[in-house]
């Protein structure tokens, strides 16, 4: 009779708490326990829970209380996205890139990341801009998967600019629609001329300067 007593008290508490848990989620709240809080049925008596969102999980003999976030779409991802500083591979420092002709922007995949999504998320803008000023000039791209670490972009022949720096911004979302950016001033590049262009533009300053001097004689 006593065992049975014991085993209705011990079972109406892990009722109560489960039920204290998952009414917490339901309602949108998160429930913080603070601290060492006791567990039932557990050899040790205790378990610790650190002062963050908990999870509820029922055993057959116990209830044991693990930190950190239920995955559940009812807890939603508070941290935004990480952009490592060194996540982009190409242009590197002091890259020259042709224009009008077509290059590849590459970046680490695994130095953009989620605390739920991990590496899957969306770059939304990848877009050039002026290092001194941070003015946005251009746009790369929209809306790509941060998986394929790799994109073809056709510079286009207004970037450029002799010996004015350019730098990438990676603009970028998770699935709960937090976003972060990154702007790489280590990674300043400059944009030339592409060789075929290079020679009309020098056959067009021939032919200018042969038709000023007919003139000069003629005149």
């Amino acid at each position: 009779m006593k065992n049975i007593i014991c085993n209705t008290k011990h079972n109406l508490v892990q009722i109560f708490i489960t039920v204290l848990i998952f009414s917490k989620l339901c309602a949108g709240n998160e429930l913080s326990l603070n601290g060492i809080v006791p567990i039932v049925g557990n050899a040790n008596g205790y378990g610790w829970t650190a002062g963050i969102s908990v999870g509820g999980f029922i055993s057959d003999n116990n209830v044991d209380l693990y930190a950190g976030y239920w995955d559940s779409p009812l807890v939603q991802n508070s941290n935004s996205p990480q952009i490592a500083t060194n996540a982009l591979i190409f242009p590197s420092a002091g890259t020259t890139i042709l224009a009008p002709a077509p290059t590849n922007i590459i970046w680490y995949v695994s130095k953009i990341t989620d605390d739920i999504d991990g590496t899957n998320l969306t770059i939304t803008k990848i877009s050039v801009h002026l290092a001194g000023n941070s003015n946005e000039l251009a746009i790369v791209t929209n809306n790509v998967s941060n998986l394929l670490g790799e994109i073809t972009w056709l510079v286009p022949e207004n970037l450029i600019g002799g010996d004015t720096n350019y730098v990438l911004k990676f603009d970028v979302v998770d699935s709960s629609s937090l976003t972060n950016s990154c702007v790489f001033w280590d990674n300043k590049f400059v944009v030339v001329p592409e060789p075929l262009l290079l020679t009309v533009f020098a056959t067009l300053i021939v032919i200018s300067s042969f038709r000023h001097i007919n003139w000069l004689r003629c005149h």
